[in-house]
């Protein structure tokens, strides 16, 4: 592989990492043309998988990813986006084994964990939605990714009849900035009696019902901005 090739791959993977998902594919593609090195191919498909998949392209991104994976079938960030990409097509099951596999490749990673979360909840596996949110909790720094983490796992709880533990993580979530959640504690001090502080000590000010609607795993969506993807250097 020329310096020229090897000088592009590099910026498809730089930009991938930057969430600039349309130019890492067009530079991995350009990079595919005259590539005959495998595991640099094998790097460029994932690439393109993750980006694809990242932008909602879930069909063409399998694509992808099935070449990588025939490559390195190790690569962690390739099955995670894989399984996700399986879930949203509606395939859970199948998406499931590839979230698993890649929690046990890279553990570190908290989107794999959050999509297990998902992945699970919607096969009603409650307590194995809520260590997979937990595990997502314990790694995100981020404030917005914490909240959706625990609001989710605030509904797995009260799914698998945890009542307190439910409310105690809608409280938290809407401390956190998740403006739904005020309506899920609400709604169980409404149905099953406050489980702790009186109702008028869990928030401040007139505007509490302010919401930007309710959250479910169709509606996760990673766009260009790179939110849904978090780049991992060693991955390469």
């Amino acid at each position: 592989m020329d310096a020229e090739t090897r000088k592009l791959a590099s910026e498809a993977k730089d930009l991938l990492s930057r969430g600039l998902f349309g130019p890492a594919i067009a530079a991995a593609r350009e990079v595919l043309k005259d590539c005959g090195e495998k595991g640099t191919a094998a790097d460029m498909h994932a690439v393109c998988a993750i980006a694809l998949i990242g932008t909602g392209r879930n069909a063409e991104g399998v694509e992808q990813a099935d070449l990588c994976l025939a490559v390195k079938a190790d690569r962690a960030d390739v099955l995670s986006a894989r399984g996700w990409a399986m879930h949203m097509q509606g395939k859970t099951t199948e998406g499931l084994k590839n979230l698993e596999k890649a929690s046990l490749l890279d553990a570190g990673d908290a989107e794999t964990h959050y999509r297990l979360g998902i992945a699970f909840m919607e096969l009603d596996l409650w307590e194995e939605a809520d260590g997979a949110f937990s595990a997502a909790l314990e790694i995100f720094t981020e404030d917005d990714r914490r909240a959706e983490a625990c609001y989710n796992r605030a509904r797995c709880r009260e799914g698998g009849g945890l009542i307190e533990e439910a409310m105690a993580d809608y409280d938290v979530a809407f401390g956190l900035g998740y403006q739904q959640a005020i309506h899920d504690l609400m709604r169980l001090r409404e149905k099953y009696g406050s489980a702790g502080d009186d109702e008028d000590d869990i928030y401040e000010g007139d505007d509490l019902y302010g919401s930007d609607g309710e959250f479910s795993d169709g509606d996760y969506y990673e766009g260009d901005d790179g939110d849904g993807y978090s780049s991992r250097d060693d991955d390469w």
